[in-house]
């Protein structure tokens, strides 16, 4: 398939998961109903094109690639849909008939980084598994929940980390005016439907090995030779502050300057590293190149925490060190179109993430 077939299916599915946002409807209508609109105004617009494109642009690709592409475009319709979460029977949300339930005991695992927040409580997702209530039985449940937890010494805890909390479960708000953050819709984004103020660890078992322990022997390192503020502050410029925990102030200071930028992995590490490791490894066969310097890749993406800007990068230099393997010319537009056609059909979703959506603008 030649370059500008691809760029219309790359794109025709890119569109289709932006349709899906451009437009609300009645409330009175279910989600599929909805899905069913949509795919009735892409049909008739992909017919539209087909008919009448030749008459624009009388070099255009073939009626079947239109017809293609509006397929695509229904595909990713319907894949989004699909991929996007709703609370499941038994999900913890549905105990909250009113607003709030007070003194809940939930048990559940952590499944991401421990991050904290702007009011320096730590914050992190819970997976839950079973709840208690006051002096009745545990129960199993389901779902996830966002946490925020006292930074205390005796709250202490890791990734992959099971613990019961004592705390007081929520509802996250819905924004007041169309131009407010939206706590709920960006919860339920991320698949979880109601929060969780915690107050207490009751019980927490021995936290598993992961990678975290290998980023925080970093950042320990650095911590130790530079000291507290500036080995938190170099750690976050090499690694990113979604995966280092720097106090809010240095971060504000970062906004203020225009400098955020630096405090973010992104496409600027991954080309000074690529760059660092091909010219280390100069004298060395293509084929060597590429597999030391995708093996560095993935080493630092994972270390990073596989953030959509670092994915997005590491793609690109894929595609350039194939081009340098196969000694080709590598189209930079077009790479960056397969990256985001990939990250998109491995996270629908992320068509929303603002991160994401800067990360390509930017580049």
């Amino acid at each position: 398939m030649n370059r500008p077939n691809s760029v219309i299916l790359g794109l025709a599915y890119i569109l289709g998961l932006l349709s899906t946002g451009l437009v609300d409807f009645s409330p009175q209508l279910n989600r599929w109903q909805e899905v069913v609109i949509r795919i009735v105004i892409i049909s008739l617009i992909t017919l539209l094109t087909t008919i009448f494109i030749r008459r624009f642009w009388w070099q255009s690709p073939p009626r079947k690639i239109w017809l293609m592409g509006g397929l695509i475009a229904i595909f990713a319709v319907v894949y989004l849909e699909i991929r996007t979460p709703y609370p499941t029977a038994n999900d913890i949300s549905h105990l909250l008939k009113n607003n709030v339930v007070n003194s809940i005991k939930i048990t559940g695992s952590i499944i991401s980084e421990i991050r904290l927040n702007r009011r320096e409580n730590l914050q992190f997702w819970l997976e839950v598994k079973e709840f208690s209530l006051k002096n009745l039985p545990t129960e199993k449940s389901t779902g996830k929940l966002y946490v925020t937890l006292p930074n205390l010494a005796e709250n202490q805890v890791y990734p992959r980390q099971e613990i019961t909390i004592k705390g007081l479960l929520y509802r996250p708000r819905r924004a007041n005016n169309p131009n407010a953050f939206d706590f709920a819709n960006y919860l339920a984004r991320q698949g979880a439907f109601a929060g969780l103020k915690g107050e207490i660890i009751i019980d927490k078992k021995s936290p598993n090995w992961g990678v975290w322990q290998i980023r925080q022997r970093i950042v320990e390192a650095q911590i130790q030779r530079l000291g507290q503020e500036k080995g938190t502050l170099l750690s976050s410029i090499t690694l990113g502050r979604q995966a280092v925990n720097l106090p809010a102030k240095i971060t504000d200071l970062f906004i203020k300057t225009g400098l955020a930028h630096i405090l973010a992995a992104s496409g600027f590490h991954v080309a000074i590293l690529l760059g660092f490791v091909l010219t280390i490894t100069r004298n060395l066969s293509p084929k060597q190149q590429f597999i030391i310097a995708l093996t560095i890749l993935i080493i630092y993406g994972t270390l990073t925490g596989l953030q959509p800007s670092v994915l997005r990068a590491i793609l690109m230099g894929i595609g350039a060190l194939i081009g340098l393997l196969y000694n080709r010319k590598v189209n930079s537009l077009g790479s960056l179109l397969l990256a985001a056609t990939i990250l998109l059909l491995w996270q629908p979703l992320w068509i929303w993430d603002l991160g994401f959506q800067l990360s390509f603008l930017a580049t």
